[in-house]
């Protein structure tokens, strides 16, 4: 016959019955019988209600999913834009990535600087090399009637220093390929 840690509906423990014995006693107070740790010796099960349980299981499921980088944060330049400001940019960037998100940047360009393409190329270098971080593109850089538009995330990277080095060049390799579009 199985048994179970039995747990009352406030967390508090009540002993090691044996199953029958353990749905009997949650039947008693009207609650259900839920199995909160199945592999634990003997397993730990807990009386309440099988509804509001269900709940705060999806409640831990929504939140878990809002950290895993689902979110876009945005960041906006224009061509005309101080080296040191464009590091605040690239500073703020970090901060976005290394809290699991996505950032999507935008190099604006205005009136006469839509021609100057090798300029806005260069910009976008000296941002991505401001970042700090390993980056990989969920977006290439585009051109678009603003200006240039891209998405970068977070690199995986290995433990060794080797693999940082393969996702640095990758993303050189990634932004010359896009200068000679």
């Amino acid at each position: 016959m199985t048994e179970v840690r039995l747990l009352d509906e406030k967390g508090g423990h009540l002993g090691v019955f044996p199953l029958g014995k353990a749905i009997e006693a949650a039947r008693a107070k009207d609650l259900d019988l839920i199995e909160i740790q199945p592999n634990a010796h003997p397993p730990v099960a807990r009386m309440g209600d099988w509804t509001k349980f269900l709940y705060h299981q999806e409640k831990v499921e929504r939140k878990q999913r809002a950290h895993r980088g689902g979110k876009v944060k945005e960041i906006r330049f224009g061509l005309k834009i101080f080296e040191h400001d464009l590091g605040i940019k690239a500073a703020r960037a970090h901060e976005f990535l290394d809290k699991n998100y996505k950032v999507k940047v935008q190099l604006v360009l205005r009136r006469f600087e839509k021609g100057l393409i090798n300029e806005a190329k260069e910009k976008i270098k000296n941002f991505l090399a401001s970042v700090e971080v390993p980056v990989a593109f969920d977006q290439q850089p585009l051109k678009n009637p603003m200006g240039y538009t891209f998405i970068i995330r977070k690199a995986k990277v290995e433990e060794s220093h080797e693999n940082e080095s393969k996702d640095k060049q990758i993303v050189r390799e990634t932004v010359q390929n896009n200068e000679n579009r």
